[in-house]
């Protein structure tokens, strides 16, 4: 299989015999572009989280269905802030995020709680900066109990990586609290932790991968979204459950606002390639689909994540290859 890139941008391509009939062939692209949806006259590659863990994709739980969008990066401001409230809107669906100074866990009135936040001009938005932690405990005895116990590790199931949760309170007191918070859940004292929430790419191995699973009435487990083929399917999404989107759909337009300051205003462009596939005389042209918007704040940049998979008859002595070409339409059809 021969392969050729007409485009600047950076491309991966896998493929495999079905059958002793059909090749399928797939192509992972990253387009990236300025916060308000100009090209980057830059390249930027693949990282390793952006490929499949496998080969091809087609080994994998199909998930072309569902689109990820994620804003990480620290979020920097000319004048310093106690509280703000971050806004995101994904074409018509919006989400807010109560932001924080530096605080710690205090105790007031017999209970921990937040204090008084301290000015900021500088928030990190990720995972880190949210409501979890991790505590390792060493062999000992049960806490109040007479009973031994080994060593293990206690942690945040919705965010291990997190701040805020210590185990114990008496653990707690002094140490950072949560800067990023959902608007609707906070965060208000020690014994009323809130959820964590984040609009940044998740790590796989929390409990956000299995929001979307249930057990039927058969016993078996499911997903709640039907167009999912299988529980499974929603396990490597790379954005939090509320940012998931329709991929067949897509995105138009990103807004993001802290108060009455736009932090960006990104239109989604047209995918700006095809994809050309040739088996002998035969030949087949498909638009990728944006399977992941990721907006970086510290990058100063947006990638798109395009996925295509096409098909080509497996015929001895045809000469089959696949190009990438920049695209002169936007009415090819989806793969």
């Amino acid at each position: 299989m021969q392969f050729s890139n007409l485009t600047q941008f950076d491309t991966r391509v896998s493929n495999d015999v079905l059958s002793g009939d059909w090749i399928v062939v797939e192509t992972t692209t990253l387009v990236p572009w300025t916060l308000d949806g100009r090209p980057l006259g830059e390249v930027v590659r693949l990282r390793d989280e952006f490929l499949p863990d496998r080969p091809v994709h087609h080994l994998e739980p199909d998930r072309r269905h569902i689109l990820d969008v994620t804003l990480c990066g620290r979020l920097s401001l000319a004048s310093a802030f106690e509280s703000a409230t971050l806004a995101l809107a994904v074409d018509n669906h919006s989400f807010e995020a109560q932001l924080w100074g530096p605080r710690v866990w205090t105790s007031s009135g017999g209970k921990l709680r937040p204090s008084t936040a301290r000015p900021t001009q500088e928030v990190d938005l990720g995972w880190g900066n949210a409501l979890g932690g991790r505590v390792k405990r060493e062999p000992g005895l049960i806490r109040n109990t007479m009973l031994p116990s080994p060593s293990f590790e206690e942690s945040w199931p919705e965010n291990p990586s997190g701040i805020g949760f210590y185990g114990a309170p008496d653990e707690a007191e002094g140490r950072p609290v949560p800067g990023i918070e959902n608007v609707d859940a906070p965060t208000s004292s020690y014994d009323s932790l809130g959820c964590s929430w984040s609009f940044a790419g998740v790590a796989p191995g929390t409990s956000h991968a299995l929001t979307h699973i249930e057990c039927g009435s058969d016993g078996q487990l499911r997903s709640r979204f039907p167009n999912d083929p299988n529980p499974r399917a929603r396990l490597s999404c790379k954005a939090p459950p509320w940012l998931r989107f329709d991929a067949i759909v897509g995105v138009r337009r990103v807004v993001c606002r802290l108060g009455a300051h736009a932090v960006f205003d990104l239109p989604v462009p047209s995918v700006p390639f095809s994809c050309e596939i040739r088996t002998g005389t035969r030949r087949l042209v498909r638009q990728s689909r944006l399977l992941w918007l990721e907006i970086d704040l510290d990058a100063k940049r947006a990638c798109g994540l395009y996925f295509a998979r096409l098909f080509c008859p497996y015929i001895r002595g045809d000469i089959r290859s696949v190009r990438l070409i920049p695209s002169v339409s936007g009415s090819l059809a989806a793969s």
